[in-house]
């Protein structure tokens, strides 16, 4: 099955696994394939996780293995901006 949602914008938020933080994103379409676990955000796509951000006009994040990818292979020219923050170390 694929489910498609549409929105000015479209949002989610799950927490992945118990202690972590929520993941959020929003969007102007999702498309969620049920078969794979795959969530595709398209059109001024941002995701983010604490302080960890992904933007672009196209991000896949492939939940059974944990996986974002922002951008294809048809954006040639177009920009993904990633922030990312190292987890902080303790002694």
């Amino acid at each position: 099955y694929k489910y498609i949602a549409t929105g000015d914008p479209v949002t989610f938020r799950q927490t992945p696994e118990p202690g972590e933080d929520e993941m959020h994103g929003r969007s102007l379409i999702a498309e969620y394939y049920k078969k794979q676990d795959l969530l595709v955000m398209i059109k001024k796509a941002v995701i983010w996780q604490g302080e960890d951000t992904y933007a672009s006009e196209r991000i896949e994040w492939d939940r059974k293995a944990g996986i974002i990818r922002a951008g294809d292979l048809s954006s040639r020219g177009k920009r993904v901006h990633i922030t990312l923050f190292p987890d902080e170390e303790t002694e």
